[in-house]
């Protein structure tokens, strides 16, 4: 929604509703309608930094192989 912000190192899950001006805090899970938080445990936290990671190497492999 409008002026809503969504700091570093959040999940906001399938369907959640972050209404209009709501702030979802660093290292919050994000979840419901309207959203609701929950802060995530560190190795959530470190999952995140995982994926992320993961996601970035897939799409230089992805790129590598498309100029081929």
């Amino acid at each position: 929604m409008s002026d809503a912000t969504v700091e570093s190192n959040c999940v906001v899950a399938a369907n959640a509703v972050v209404r209009q001006g709501q702030t979802i805090p660093e290292g919050h899970l994000a979840y419901g309608i309207p959203a609701e938080t929950r802060e995530l445990s560190p190795e959530q936290l470190e999952l995140i930094e995982w994926s992320y990671e993961e996601y970035v190497e897939l799409g230089r492999k992805h790129a590598a192989a498309r100029e081929d």
